[in-house]
């Protein structure tokens, strides 16, 4: 099995993440001045059954790859909440927002841009530990999930850019 390290730190990532939903939900009510909440959620069939190359696939694409654009999207909202702040113009959907909960959104996304980069190193660290194991399910995993394409879709995906830096 994996190390203890891994699994606990996996664990830990699981309940961010579940802040970082209660957390969108906050400030999206707040935005839009009415309750904001998930609705029913489709059932699970994620299933990795001691499969090690669908454990790394999930891993290099979900965490590798989506944890940290996920970590530059959080970032780059904040810098740009920061911009406003400082009395930056342009039409934003912040624009309308007073200081108090601008700043409050900002330091939240600030949290969970730090939260998902800590998330993405450890699923480089997961990969790394696959890769010390099984040398064919990491050439797999670069050979299908590290593609320029697949990184492409995640980067215009997550960001709206391409690798040319373009919207």
């Amino acid at each position: 099995g994996a190390p203890s390290s891994l699994v606990e730190e996996s664990l830990k990532a699981g309940l961010d993440e579940i802040r970082h939903a209660k957390t969108s939900f906050e400030i999206a009510s707040v935005l839009l001045g009415n309750e904001i909440g998930p609705g029913p959620l489709p059932e699970s069939h994620v299933s990795f059954d001691g499969n090690l190359t669908k454990m790394a696939f999930a891993v290099a694409q979900e965490g590798c790859i989506d944890e940290t654009f996920s970590a530059i999207a959080a970032y780059s909202e904040a810098v740009d909440i920061e911009a406003i702040m400082q009395g930056a113009s342009g039409e934003t959907p912040y624009s309308e927002i007073d200081q108090a909960t601008l700043s409050w959104i900002r330091d939240e996304l600030q949290i969970i841009g730090v939260e998902e980069s800590t998330h993405s190193l450890l699923a480089w660290r997961a990969l790394s530990w696959v890769c010390d194991i099984d040398l064919h399910v990491c050439e797999m995993v670069w050979e299908n999930v590290m593609t320029k394409m697949n990184l492409e879709k995640a980067l215009k995906t997550r960001l709206g850019l391409n690798f040319e830096g373009k919207c």
